[in-house]
C-alpha cells in the first residue's frame, strides 16, 4: 500500500526523505521488521532531481542558432575552407556594431572582433571603406567648391558601395 502512495516521490523528479517508526514492544515484531524492510527497499531507490525549467522558444532558437553559427566557423577553421553562403542580417548588424565600437575607440589598443569568418572580415572592410569615402566626402562638401571632378568620383563609388552593401548609411556622428 506504501509504495503505490509513494510511487511519484520515490521514482519521480523530488527528493523524498523516508522517516521509519518502529515500535520497541514485543508484540509489534512483524510490524516493525516490514517497515524495516520497506525502508531497505526505499535506501535502494536512486533518482536524480532536476529543476523543471520552462525555457522561451525565442530565446532557445536564439541561443541554438548562435551555437549552429559558432560550430559551423569551428569547422571551417579546423578544415581549412570558407563559407560561401550570405551573412544573415544579425550577423551583419553585429559587424556593424563591432565596427562602430572599434572606431570609437581612443586608444592603439582597440581590436576589431569579427572571429575567423573571412565574410565577416570582409564586411568588415567593407563598412570602414564607407565610412572613409563618407568622411572625405563630408570634409570635400565643406571646402570652397574647387575640387567638384574628385567629389562627383568618390560619391560615384560610394553610391556604388551602397548598392553592394545591403546596410544602413553610418554618418559621420556615429563613426566620431
Amino acid at each position: 500500500m506504501m509504495t503505490s502512495v509513494l510511487r511519484d516521490s520515490l521514482g519521480g523528479n523530488c527528493m523524498t526523505n523516508m522517516i521509519a517508526n518502529i515500535a520497541a514492544d514485543i508484540t509489534n515484531i512483524g510490524e516493525s521488521m516490514s517497515t524495516c524492510r520497506f525502508s531497505q527497499r526505499v535506501a535502494l531507490v536512486k533518482n536524480e532531481a532536476l529543476v523543471n525549467e520552462e525555457l522561451d522558444p525565442q530565446l532557445l532558437i536564439a541561443r541554438l542558432r548562435k551555437e549552429t553559427l559558432q560550430l559551423k566557423e569551428e569547422l571551417c577553421l579546423a578544415t581549412g575552407e570558407q563559407r560561401t553562403d550570405e551573412l544573415t542580417e544579425e550577423e551583419k548588424a553585429s559587424c556593424v556594431e563591432a565596427v562602430k565600437i572599434y572606431v570609437a575607440c581612443k586608444t592603439d589598443e582597440a581590436i576589431l572582433n569579427t572571429g575567423t569568418d573571412l565574410r565577416k572580415i570582409q564586411f568588415c572592410f567593407k563598412l570602414l571603406k564607407i565610412m572613409i569615402c563618407n568622411i572625405v566626402v563630408d570634409k570635400e562638401c565643406t571646402g570652397d567648391g574647387e575640387n567638384e571632378q574628385v567629389l562627383e568620383a568618390q560619391q560615384t563609388r560610394t553610391d556604388a558601395m551602397k548598392q553592394t552593401l545591403p546596410v544602413t548609411r553610418l554618418s559621420q556622428k556615429e563613426t566620431v
